[in-house]
């Protein structure tokens, strides 16, 4: 066999192996929820996947346009550096940030970062993997407040309440002409409210007295709810009377 046929089969052995596997990722890619991004190593796009669409501008995303863009302002820098350190080390992170979609809502995603090496070993291309985590941070959320919350009246629980003076007692602390009062209050003859009207009743009224401080305190004030009928007031900058 003579010399220049072998090396055009294996130049057409690599380029088979080449388009298969081109062919292998954008069958992947344009197949999964997730969204795909290859990335040149200034974050300028080389290739999107079809879940892109939907969601962005088609002029936002064409190739050669800048990645960062559709990353919320308040996450921009942060990623843009997360970006820099996995192109300068070959070593991708995982990020969280917030994406600002063509109708101007607002995803939380959290994303793969990939390094793709040269022939030089040099890093010459990223791949990002993003996917759509809002429904999860929501639920997080809601799990927090709940956490939180004393089930009946909507108030702070005891826990969150105690941890809210934690935090007042170290500003105190902290700045010498800080200053915050606390109130201790309950609902008086509410045993006899119970026995005589019934617990569906008794629980009425907590939810009625907790809507009556809620609606006479400050935002930055902190009411909860520390026992049975037992309420308390965190009230920051109120001092007693001299």
């Amino acid at each position: 066999m003579k010399k220049g046929n072998s090396i055009s089969r294996q130049r057409k052995l690599a380029e088979d192996k080449l388009r298969e596997s081109q062919e292998l990722f954008r069958a992947i890619v344009e197949n999964v929820g997730d969204l795909v991004a290859v990335l040149d190593i200034d974050g300028r796009r080389i290739y999107n996947s079809p879940s892109y669409g939907p969601l962005f501008r088609e002029d936002d995303i064409r190739p050669g346009s800048n990645s960062f863009l559709e990353v919320h302002p308040e996450d921009r820098e942060r990623i843009k550096e997360i970006f820099r350190r996995t192109v300068a080390t070959g070593v991708g992170e995982r990020a969280e940030f917030q994406f600002v979609l063509k109708d101007g809502s607002i995803r939380h995603m959290e994303s793969d970062g990939q390094a793709i090496r040269g022939a030089d070993g040099k890093v010459s291309k990223v791949v990002v993997v993003s996917r759509d985590i809002t429904a999860l941070k929501l639920l997080e959320s809601k799990l927090r407040e709940m956490a939180a919350t004393d089930f009946l009246t909507g108030l702070a629980n005891r826990r969150h309440f105690l941890a809210r003076l934690e935090q007042e007692l170290s500003r105190i602390h902290r700045l010498d002409e800080h200053c915050a009062s606390v109130l201790m209050l309950d609902a008086d003859h509410f045993k006899k409210v119970n026995d005589t009207f019934g617990h569906a009743t008794g629980d009425n009224v907590l939810r009625h007295l907790a809507v009556l401080m809620q609606g006479a305190l400050r935002n930055i004030d902190t009411v909860g709810r520390v026992g049975g009928e037992e309420f308390a007031v965190i009230l920051p900058g109120a001092d007693l009377p001299a």
